[in-house]
């Protein structure tokens, strides 16, 4: 796996970068190699590449340094760099998938200074938490490919213009086709992440109207401030929660932002402007395929769930053909939490509908006198009721469902100790559009082991 060189403030040209993959490999313990290859100097590359050329381990362990170790550190800021990088969370060392927790607030219960006749026990009743979970898991594994042959390498030690060339020309080619899909990709989640979150249509043609404008900014202040108390209709879950405005990310698009007044803007979202646009307020080309009306979203900072699984470069050489392969691969989770709060700004309609709703656990086994929570999660666009029912009833025959056997709108299921049923069905409802999902539950026999 590539490492990260202790090579550092290099220039990535020349004779440099020469003498660090020289010495990142001597003090790797291989001296034999400071023997063959001389430290490099402006009038000698020819004889350098001349000894590299005649040997093919050393000519091995020179590229493997130089696209290993070196020129990931010191090429790089040659390159095009992923602007929305900052998203990422980190590096997942082991397995493929990332179970994301969220606990819902308490419900309030109204006081009574008397417990009720038989039911003085009640105190010592367990209240479960309504706790709820998703699952992100690897979704992009791509590699990228690039051979160098004696050819090439004949070229690149002609003279330092043609070693730098050659230099840049690798790590163009595997490195800037990784940034530029890892930003596509990134910039494509914050847009799938706005469409199934709250949309506020504005009427924001690309001018330089005075009036639209405001409008705009009006609206783009009002929904940031909204965010910050707790609500329950700003996330695709829709569970109870809130974002300070120090805590959200404004993108808004390239195109707008001419016509806005960026003062105004960075006022708006207390950004301190050192430069025209920084910090918190990001600028996007557009929010990807399909989202071609969106303007702007502001999402909590903690909304992309993007972590590396695997970045790393391999080599193998061919020596019938005598040519090395490179490979870059790079694996990752790319994906957004459903519990944290989005909004997206846009010019097109928004017409507030649930599209779906889905019940979790599908199926569960639940002993005569146990619980289970269920959940649900919505496919929303707009401004739209996002709260759901629960029922529960037997899946088939003729025996009714014991009085114990209960469901609330927390979905919280309580089987009956008297439950005769040994399949009951549960059933979510959304308010808006009854759209619907059902679970299967199998109840067990009550035992006390």
């Amino acid at each position: 796996m590539a490492t990260k060189s202790k090579v550092v403030g290099l220039k990535s040209t020349g004779a440099d970068l020469l003498n660090a993959v020289r010495s990142s490999i001597v003090a790797g313990s291989d001296l034999t190699y400071a023997d063959r290859i001389p430290v490099a100097t402006q009038d000698n590359l020819q004889e350098i590449g001349k000894a590299l050329l005649t040997y093919t381990p050393d000519m091995n362990q020179f590229l493997n340094e130089l696209i290993n170790v070196i020129g990931m550190q010191v090429i790089r800021n040659r390159l095009y760099t992923n602007k929305l990088k900052f998203l990422k969370r980190g590096f997942l060392e082991y397995g493929d998938t990332i179970e994301e927790i969220f606990v819902d607030i308490a419900k309030a219960k109204n006081y009574i200074t008397t417990p009720p006749a038989g039911n003085e026990g009640d105190v010592f009743k367990q209240e479960l938490p309504k706790v709820l979970s998703a699952f992100h898991k690897v979704n992009r594994e791509d590699y990228y490919k690039v051979t160098i042959n004696e050819a090439m390498l004949k070229r690149a030690f002609m003279g330092y213009a043609q070693f730098d060339s050659f230099v840049a020309g690798i790590f163009n080619s595997i490195y800037n086709a990784d940034e530029l899909d890892e930003y596509i990709l990134f910039k494509q989640l914050i847009g799938e992440a706005a469409k199934n979150s709250y949309q506020v249509q504005v009427a924001m043609p690309v001018s330089t109207d005075k009036s639209t404008v405001t409008n705009f900014s009006i609206q783009l202040r009002a929904q940031a401030l909204n965010m910050e108390y707790m609500s329950r209709k700003y996330n695709q879950m829709g569970v109870a929660t809130h974002t300070a405005l120090q805590e959200q990310v404004l993108f808004i698009r390239s195109d707008v932002v001419p016509v806005i007044d960026v003062v105004e803007l960075a006022n708006a979202f207390n950004e301190n402007l050192a430069s025209p646009i920084s910090g918190r307020i990001i600028v996007v080309d557009d929010f990807g395929s399909g989202n071609e009306n969106f303007l702007a979203v502001i999402a909590d900072s903690e909304f992309s769930m993007i972590y590396d699984t695997r970045f790393e470069t391999n080599s193998i050489y061919n020596p019938q053909y005598l040519y090395w392969n490179y490979f870059l691969h790079h694996h990752q989770i790319i994906s957004s939490s459903p519990f944290s709060n989005v909004i997206v700004l846009t010019t097109g309609s928004v017409t507030p509908t649930v599209k779906s709703v889905a019940i979790s656990p599908k199926t569960a086994t639940v002993m005569q006198g146990g619980t289970q929570q269920f959940n649900a999660t919505l496919d929303i666009t707009g401004d739209v009721d996002t709260s759901v029912t629960y029922s529960v009833d037997k899946t088939s025959g003729s025996t009714a469902i014991s009085s114990g056997t209960t469901i609330d709108n927390n979905g919280l299921l309580k089987v009956g100790l008297d439950e005769e049923n040994t399949s009951l069905t549960v059933t979510v409802t959304t308010t808006s559009g009854s759209k619907t999902d059902t679970a299967t539950v199998t109840v067990t026999p009550f035992s006390t082991n």
